[in-house]
């Protein structure tokens, strides 16, 4: 299965509620789930700042598109 995760709210640089949880989540739930994989998504129009995680399943994914646009789409 192929799992696509919003990480567009650890873009922020600041630690805030929402991005401990997503980094607890990530980094709990994928060394868990061997048979899945996971696309961590980012969009922006400037370079990301999103810390880098490696993880055997899951691969990174920047676009320099709007918040906007990926929003409605997802």
């Amino acid at each position: 299965m192929k799992i696509c995760v919003d990480t567009r709210s650890l873009q922020t640089g600041t630690t805030t509620g929402v991005e401990r949880y997503v980094l607890n989540l990530l980094e709990h739930l994928i060394p868990m789930d061997t048979a899945a994989s996971y696309r961590l998504l980012t969009a922006s129009w400037k370079q990301p700042t999103t810390p880098q995680l490696h993880f055997v399943n899951a691969t990174s994914v920047h676009r320099s598109i709007p918040s906007k646009v990926v929003s409605t789409g997802l």
